[in-house]
């Protein structure tokens, strides 16, 4: 098993995005950026002043790119730090000492919200391929139609098999046809079909639910990373593709060819997830692997040896 910090460690080290346009979870508050013109401008500086902001946990810094007697009227970002908050009258301090008073606008800062969309993304694919399955026992009340278990997401649950009755070995499955989900006016509702449990037995539901991160099995979660990663990667792809000045003719073909790089590494991280889920190229789903108790009759009409469909029709 694993958590989201783990996913969110992997996925940085796999992606290893440089660019800022992705935040770095190592980076939470690092500064995205700043207003090119100061809140204020203070007086006593000079051209290139290396200006502190004050606040963060680890120092950011910026640079004077433009004064008017003294006066700061333009800078730009030099280190992003850590720890900061967005926001306007940021205050500095200055290397060499000279000038004061000089604040800055801090415009955005780096968060988790970029990784977590691509790993919570991942999540709801892997599902689909390879969903959790928890079971309960549910008390019967002498009726057919029973409340769908605590954990039941609509649009996406499916039963997988139900016990009934408990604690026979081998396990007495009902077929898939004595139970259904059924739809009433104001919820869904497990209906078996053929059978009332009295409030002194119980049947067991086995049924699917989304994956989070604490309930990737072990073995899948680099490719669950994996799949995340190439997600992100997939972004900063379209991010470079649409980045670029068309009078800087080399800075354009920089762009485009991070925009190449980015998107072949997203399909084969993509391809190294199907491999391992066992999916075949153009598949975004594997046949599920569904527990039925099929009901069979043998030569000559009999009825199976075991819990004959009779011996269930009268419970």
């Amino acid at each position: 098993m694993s958590s989201q910090d783990d996913f969110r460690t992997r996925v940085i080290g796999i992606v290893k995005d440089d660019s800022g346009k992705l935040d770095d979870p190592k980076g939470v508050g690092a500064i995205k950026a700043i207003a090119s013109a100061p809140t204020a401008g203070g007086s006593g500086y000079s051209l290139n002043d290396v200006l502190t902001i004050t606040g963060g946990s680890t120092a950011a810094t910026a640079k004077v790119t433009a004064v008017a007697a003294g006066v700061v009227t333009a800078v730009e970002l030099v280190t992003r730090g850590a720890g900061y908050t967005p926001g306007s009258g940021k205050t500095t301090t200055v290397a060499p000492a000279g000038g004061t008073g000089c604040t800055l606008e801090i415009v955005s800062v780096m968060s988790l919200e970029a990784y977590d969309r691509h790993i919570a993304a991942a999540l709801e694919r892997y599902s689909k391929h390879r969903p959790k399955v928890d079971v309960v026992d549910i008390t019967g009340d002498g009726t057919h139609d029973y409340a769908t278990p605590t954990g039941w997401i609509d649009e996406f649950s499916s039963i997988v098999s139900v016990e009934y009755p408990v604690g026979e070995v081998p396990e007495a499955l009902l077929d898939a046809d004595d139970y259904k989900i059924y739809q009433t006016t104001s919820a869904k509702k497990i209906r078996l079909i053929n059978d009332a449990p009295p409030a002194t037995e119980t049947f067991r539901v086995s049924f699917t639910v989304p994956r989070t991160a604490t309930t990737v099995p072990s073995g899948d979660v680099d490719a669950v990373a994996k799949l995340a990663a190439s997600f992100c990667l997939e972004e900063l792809a379209n991010a470079f593709a649409q980045t670029g000045d068309s009078t800087i003719g080399a800075d354009v073909v920089n762009y485009h060819s991070k925009s190449s790089e980015f998107a072949a590494r997203a399909k084969r991280l993509m391809q190294l997830y199907k491999e391992h889920m066992g999916l075949k190229d153009g598949d975004t789903t594997p046949a599920a692997a569904v527990i039925r108790d099929f009901d069979q009759k043998y030569p000559g009409g009999l009825d199976r040896l075991t819990h004959p469909r009779r011996a269930r029709e009268r419970r």
